[in-house]
C-alpha cells in the first residue's frame, strides 16, 4: 500500500470522524438536558413555559456566522496558496485546490454583506 492510497484513505477516515464527534456532541449535549429535565421534575421543581420554550427553540442566528465561515473559508484558501508557493517547484495542483475554499469563502461573506438584517 503505497502514499496515492494511504493519503487518501486517512483524509476520508478524518472526515468521518469528524462527522461522528460532531453528532456525538450534539446527542451528548440533548441527553444532558433530557437528564436535567428528568432530575428536575424528580425533585418536584415546577418547570416553568419560558424554560420549556426556551429548550424548545432553536438558538437565533447572531447574524455573524455566515462572516465566521467567510472567514474561515478565505483562510484556508490562502494557506494552499502560500504552500503551493513555498513548496520547490511550486506545485500547481495544491494552489488549484485553494479556489474552491475561496469562492465559499467569497460567498459566504457575500452572503453576510447583502443577508437583510432581522429587527
Amino acid at each position: 500500500m503505497g502514499p496515492d492510497i494511504i493519503i487518501p484513505s486517512g483524509f476520508f477516515i478524518a472526515v468521518c470522524f469528524t462527522v461522528y464527534l460532531i453528532l456525538k456532541h450534539s446527542s451528548q449535549s440533548k441527553q444532558m438536558q433530557h437528564e436535567t429535565i428528568h432530575k428536575l421534575i424528580e425533585s418536584g421543581q415546577q418547570l416553568s413555559p419560558e424554560l420549556l420554550d426556551s429548550l424548545a427553540t432553536v438558538k437565533k442566528d447572531t447574524g455573524t456566522k455566515d462572516l465566521t465561515r467567510g472567514i474561515i473559508f478565505v483562510s484556508i484558501a490562502i494557506a494552499f496558496f502560500l504552500f503551493g508557493w513555498i513548496t520547490p517547484g511550486g506545485d500547481l495542483d495544491i494552489v488549484s485546490i485553494g479556489v474552491f475554499p475561496l469562492c465559499l469563502g467569497i460567498a459566504f461573506l457575500l452572503i453576510h454583506k447583502f443577508k437583510p438584517t432581522q429587527s
